[in-house]
């Protein structure tokens, strides 16, 4: 009969659907009302990756500063002789994101994360990490504290390719 006909593929489509794995309420990253912290790694592993990586912070930069927010841009293999983290608007955030370039060692996931505890932002800043998908020492340091300052987003750009080596 044609009901059954009916409830079978009503069924169905609704398995179909629940293995789609839908999201209700997704946010994006940085889709909140206080400050942006975008931890960004630059080192070596990035290079491979590095237009990805750089137009997914400039995006997010950019929304920032359309939203009038502050931002914290603090890339994880900085380079000798770079200014501290500091927060600062969107719009100079973008400038100082458009200086950062790859550099030829590991990054100091530890040392950014014990330099972004001291800023003291509180929990309702929206954090992202742009990461090189290496497990560097320092991984975990650098989770907890973009966690303590609010809800992480971890953006693998190239997240396709596997990583070759795991430190």
């Amino acid at each position: 009969p044609p009901w059954l006909v009916i409830l079978r593929i009503g069924i169905l489509m609704l398995v179909l659907l629940g293995l789609a794995d839908p999201v209700l309420n997704a946010r994006k990253a940085g889709d909140r009302s206080g400050p942006l912290v975008i931890a960004f790694d630059n080192s070596w592993a990035a290079a491979n990756q590095w237009d990805r990586r750089a137009k997914a912070l400039r995006d997010l930069l950019e929304t920032a500063e359309r939203r009038g927010q502050q931002a914290v841009v603090a890339p994880t293999a900085p380079a000798i002789g770079a200014a501290p983290l500091r927060l600062m608007a969107a719009s100079e955030a973008l400038s100082v994101a458009g200086t950062i370039i790859p550099q030829p060692f590991a990054p100091d996931r530890a040392g950014i994360a014990a330099q972004l505890a001291a800023l003291k932002i509180g929990g309702s800043a929206s954090t992202v990490w742009i990461s090189d998908g290496v497990d560097y020492p320092g991984a975990s340091a650098l989770t907890s504290a973009l966690q303590k300052i609010g809800p992480l987003t971890v953006v693998e750009a190239g997240a396709q390719t596997p990583a070759l080596i795991q430190l």
